[in-house]
């Protein structure tokens, strides 16, 4: 992604009117933010490689575009880890002096939100900077995808705990506010430090060629951790039939092989 200057914001795919503002302001900054949204692909990814859901709302890098889970547990994830890694992928920048205006990362964040702030961080640049060089201080001091992968896995992982006690809330008003709140009473008011959802997740598990996403991977999960085997099996249906007069049916029979998974 090169843009040569801020016209170029508005041919963006799946920007909302906030972001394209910012990369208007910011137009430098977009080929960090790229990488960003790459290393939260690949993160998702890897972090869900065995669930029914395997980040596939996130093919094509169309992060920021109104998922179609949108509000469910899963699209919380992928706020936080898109917000993270492009987090990550321009503080890196800065710190190599690859970009000349940092003092936007507030921007950013108060665009994007920053789901790894927590108490004493500061939103200052020479902290984030200063952060930076533990993963950027390298023989090839380089802020490409494949280089920060493995500090970024370190955020990946709090990610996907947080991800496992996300809280389910409801719109609820209260006086002249609308607040979010727990659905069950059981739960305490959630803080700015846990992922909230609003609605429940579709069956991942139901094979749909339009989102992606296949059956078989989740099995891992379906079955306990127990593995699943996989054995090819002949399946034998009957094709090119017609009936003949009132009661009988004549045609072809087609042999196909097919994957068959079975826990264990």
């Amino acid at each position: 992604l090169v843009l040569r200057d801020a016209r170029g914001c508005d041919g963006l795919a799946g920007l909302v009117e906030e972001q394209v503002r910012v990369c208007r302001r910011q137009v430098e900054a977009m080929e960090a933010v790229q990488r960003g949204t790459e290393l939260a692909v690949l993160e998702c990814q890897h972090q869900f490689h065995s669930r029914c859901w395997n980040c596939s709302t996130l093919q094509g890098l169309q992060v920021f575009s109104k998922a179609t889970i949108q509000g469910t547990w899963e699209s919380a994830f992928i706020h936080a880890i898109s917000a993270a890694g492009i987090a990550f992928a321009v503080t890196c920048a800065c710190s190599l002096r690859e970009l000349h205006k940092c003092g936007y990362t507030s921007i950013l964040h108060r665009s994007l939100g920053d789901p790894l702030r927590g108490p004493g961080c500061s939103d200052n640049l020479s902290y984030r900077i200063a952060f930076s060089q533990a993963f950027v201080d390298s023989p090839e001091r380089s802020c490409g995808v494949s280089s920060i992968m493995p500090p970024f896995r370190q955020v990946g992982n709090v990610l996907k705990e947080k991800f496992e006690g996300a809280a389910e809330v409801y719109p609820k008003r209260v006086g002249s506010r609308k607040l979010l709140v727990p659905k069950s009473s059981r739960f305490k008011p959630y803080t700015a430090h846990v992922l909230v959802y609003l609605l429940a997740s579709p069956e991942f598990c139901d094979r749909d060629p339009r989102r992606t996403w296949l059956a078989t991977d989740g099995c891992e999960l379906r079955c306990c951790g127990r593995g699943f085997p996989t054995a090819r099996a002949e399946l034998v249906q009957r094709c090119s039939c017609e009936f003949r007069r009132c009661c009988s049916e004549q045609g072809e029979q087609s042999r196909l092989l097919v994957e068959v998974h079975g826990c264990r």
